[in-house]
């Protein structure tokens, strides 16, 4: 009988243990503070000084590149109808 008293009261006593554990386990990683790290001196972030030049003087892209590039034709295939599109523009709100 004492035998079936340990095979019973063995798995509660490991499974309590184990909950027991982890719990400190979470406890202690949760409640201490992290630790303080040296990453260097304190950055100060200012904003950029004012150009020298005004932008004015400064060339054009085009003028530099000596050509320019026409913008691209929209395709014949370019409709707002598509078949993939599955938006419906008439929602009454009752989904």
């Amino acid at each position: 009988m004492a035998v079936q008293v340990v095979r019973r009261l063995l798995p509660w006593l490991l499974g309590g243990a184990l909950v027991l554990a982890a719990a400190g386990i979470v406890a202690a990683a949760t409640t201490n503070p992290p630790d303080d790290r040296d990453v260097g001196g304190v950055v100060v972030v200012s904003p950029s000084p004012a150009p020298t030049t005004p932008p004015s003087s400064s060339p054009s892209p085009s003028a530099a590149t000596g050509s320019t590039v026409s913008p691209v034709p929209p395709s014949d295939d370019d409709d707002d109808d598509d078949a993939t599109d599955h938006d419906d523009d008439t929602d009454d709100g009752d989904d």
